[in-house]
């Protein structure tokens, strides 16, 4: 049987890499699951294109849904994520090769709701951040969901209404905020205020959502999605005042998940210039 495409895709950026040192808009995925309005602003453009099922994505790229509409990315790594309808995430940096496990790779998400699988292609769980408007996520070796909770799902009350929302399914992950650190166990939540007031644990009412493949079969059995529960299922104006100077928000400092503080340009994949900026943002912590 041939190597599905997330193997040689992966293969093939990383000899690019070695050969050639840090490449621009060299893919780092592609797009396995489209389903009805799913749209891809490529790194350096202003423009936004219908996205297709098995087209490449690179670093950089913005990729956004609309209602009633999912998408499904599958990075070189073999970390999965999907995206559920009116929801906007950026692929900020990845790292691979032995950097993977080591340096932290960024997905920015501004608004909906992301499941995020990581995987572990280069010898190791890759070690992710997911930033959000209101928090930095670490996660490595786990399977968790994002999203800015517009209904109030989980308490009802209108605390909560239009907060993020960080739910664990699998592994762990550590939410920062400039207030605080949030450690949920599998099964519950936490919220993230636009205050930087995180929540206590809550449980999750509803199983994880996933976005199937468009086709039958289309996922071969050595990239399947790592078996977990899962089976079906910017805060308010304000934000988090400004700290200044501004930083770029890090988990570090002996933490167990071990993001490290420092970044360095061997064996990663990233922009030499970030895409336009996400406000508000974690900064300084």
């Amino acid at each position: 049987m041939s190597f599905p495409k997330v193997r040689t895709l992966a293969m093939a950026t990383l000899g690019t890499l070695l050969a050639a040192g840090i490449a621009m808009a060299e893919p780092v995925g592609f797009i396995a699951t489209a389903i009805n309005d799913v749209q891809v602003q490529k790194y350096g453009t202003t423009s936004w294109e219908a996205a297709i099922q098995d087209a490449d994505v690179s670093v950089g790229d913005t990729i956004r849904t609309g209602f009633d509409s999912q998408a499904k990315i599958i990075l070189v790594d073999d970390t999965t994520l999907s995206i559920d309808e009116d929801t906007e995430i950026t692929i900020q940096s990845l790292h691979v090769g032995a950097a993977a496990t080591q340096d932290r790779s960024i997905i920015r998400q501004t608004r909906g709701r992301l499941r995020t699988v990581v995987g572990s292609a280069f010898g190791g769980q890759t070690r992710l951040e997911v930033h959000t408007p209101t928090a930095v996520v670490g996660v490595k070796g786990t399977d968790l969901t994002s999203e800015k909770d517009e209904e109030s799902r989980i308490t009802g009350n209108d605390k909560e209404k239009g907060q993020w929302l960080f739910c664990l399914v699998d592994g762990k992950i550590e939410i920062r905020t400039p207030a605080g650190l949030g450690i949920p166990k599998p099964g519950n939540c936490i919220y993230a205020y636009d205050t930087g007031e995180l929540s206590d644990e809550l449980p999750n009412p509803a199983n994880a959502f996933e976005v199937s493949f468009s086709t039958p079969n289309f996922a071969p059995p050595d990239f399947v999605t790592p078996e977990t529960p899962a089976v079906g299922e910017g805060p308010p104006g304000g934000g988090l005042e400004s700290i200044d100077p501004p930083v770029e928000p890090e988990i570090s400092g002996g933490d167990e998940l071990g993001v490290t503080s420092q970044t360095t340009q061997e064996d990663v994949m990233t922009m030499e210039e970030p895409p336009p900026p996400i406000e508000p943002d974690i900064i300084g912590f």
